[in-house]
């Protein structure tokens, strides 16, 4: 069983992403949703049953829907699964009417497509949402959400970049003085903020299951081959991570694809206590409508806010923008948080994003968050 990064960087599944034109795992299910959504339009009812059949196999094999995918949900499934998934949609989509595998010609196609994709977004993700949790639920989850994550501002001090310009690099507080050590939860081939880090003469502990080694080099750091996960599943807690480095001020930075919920509703609130900041990638937001799911979410963020305020967002444009029953929000977004019991914390006049922000995916245009604060209803 292989997670969703370790499939992206298998050559074979690269392969197989290509032939549909897609360069992720999030860019190829909206790649199938857009077929099955064509298929339904020229009333192809055997294309559509058809795919409809492989989805929901594909789904129950990695428990995850293919919608959850494209918000940017963690899952894990066979690799065999997941070839065999792209091989018998790719034989269907090719005879839906309009269909065009290859990469060029896809191109050519794109504004049809990303047409079709917001068509999807109203017909298909909210509708399946609403069917299955009521509207005004569903409204209420992502505003709690939305109101655990409003930005606030740090007095006297201010943001610096760590990390590089594009994904992997993220906002933070100027101010490193006195701090132990850093936690990197998740690195693939980027370690750019751990590099950061370690010049301010900061130890670094490095945590990542799907590789074998740091991509860089560096006397600083030291590296685990292992999962960071809840207390009560395999793999190391946050608990146990920060136990390791020892130090009493310590900072973190978390990008897990999906995992950091469970690692954030399971930490002690002591443990939490001592980082100074916190930056993290959020994925997953399209998933609230399980209830499983959200009350996870909901824990996570609730006892982050114990502790913490939000100082800095930035969406990651390589995911899609939602619309949650009426209310649109990012499904992959970066976060800092800052520990309210060592700054002196005030309101924020910020939009976001700011001039030290840069998109995750440069091709493509940065989404614009302004003041980023939900309110719920009173």
């Amino acid at each position: 069983m292989l997670n969703r990064k370790t499939l992206e960087n298998d050559s074979e599944i690269v392969e197989a992403l290509s032939s549909w034109g897609a360069k992720s795992i999030a860019g190829f299910a909206a790649f199938i949703i857009e077929r099955m959504y064509r298929a339904e339009a020229s009333n192809d009812v055997h294309s559509f049953v058809e795919l409809r059949k492989h989805i929901e196999y594909f789904s129950k094999k990695a428990g995850v829907d293919l919608l959850s995918i494209i918000g940017g949900s963690d899952f894990r499934v066979d690799k065999a699964v997941f070839l065999d998934f792209s091989r018998n949609c790719l034989a269907v989509c090719g005879g839906i009417e309009k269909f065009i595998c290859n990469r060029e010609d896809i191109k050519s196609e794109l504004d049809d497509i990303k047409g079709s994709l917001v068509r999807i977004q109203t017909q298909l993700l909210i509708n399946s949402w609403v069917a299955e949790t009521p509207r005004e639920q569903l409204r209420e989850r992502i505003l709690t959400i939305g109101s655990l994550l409003s930005p606030m501002a740090v007095s006297g001090l201010d943001k610096i970049r760590i990390g590089s310009q594009t994904d992997g690099g993220y906002v933070m507080l100027d101010d490193f003085a006195g701090v132990d050590g850093a936690l990197s939860l998740g690195i693939n081939d980027d370690d750019s903020w751990d590099v950061d880090i370690a010049r301010r003469d900061i130890i670094v502990h490095q945590y990542d299951n799907t590789i074998d080694k740091s991509p860089t080099s560096n006397d600083k750091f030291t590296f685990f081959k292992e999962e960071i996960s809840s207390g009560n599943s395999r793999g190391v807690s946050i608990d146990d991570a920060t136990d390791r480095i020892g130090g009493k001020k310590l900072v973190l930075k978390c990008d897990i694809e999906g995992s950091e919920w469970g690692a954030f509703a399971s930490v002690d609130s002591n443990t939490l206590k001592k980082f100074s900041q916190i930056v993290c990638e959020f994925h997953g937001f399209g998933s609230i409508n399980d209830e499983r799911s959200y009350v996870m979410i909901e824990k996570a963020l609730t006892k982050l806010h114990t502790v913490f305020d939000v100082i800095h967002v930035h969406a990651n444009n390589s995911g899609p923008w939602m619309i949650i029953s009426g209310v649109p929000f990012p499904s992959v977004i970066e976060i800092t948080f800052a520990n309210r019991f060592m700054y002196k914390i005030e309101e924020s006049t910020e939009i976001f994003p700011t001039k030290l922000d840069y998109p995750n995916a440069p091709s493509l245009p940065e989404f614009y968050l302004g003041n980023f604060r939900y309110r719920r209803a009173p």
